[in-house]
C-alpha cells in the first residue's frame, strides 16, 4: 500500500522534474525508513533489557 503510493509519487516526479529528482526522492524515503527501523530497534532492545533486569533468575 505504502510502496504503491511511493511509486506513484516517483512516477509523478519523473514526469515533472526528471530522473535526478527521483533519486533524491528515493534517497529521502530510504533515510526515513532507516530512522524508523533504528528507532524500533532501540525501543525493542531497551524493552528486552528492562525485562531481563526485572526477572534475571527465571
Amino acid at each position: 500500500m505504502i510502496q504503491r503510493r511511493v511509486l506513484a509519487a516517483a512516477h509523478e516526479t519523473v514526469r515533472e522534474r526528471g530522473p535526478a529528482a527521483v533519486r533524491i526522492h528515493l534517497r529521502t524515503y530510504c533515510q526515513v525508513l532507516d530512522h524508523l527501523i533504528f528507532a524500533v530497534g532501540i525501543g525493542t532492545t531497551s524493552m528486552v533489557a528492562k525485562g531481563l533486569m526485572i526477572k534475571p533468575w527465571s
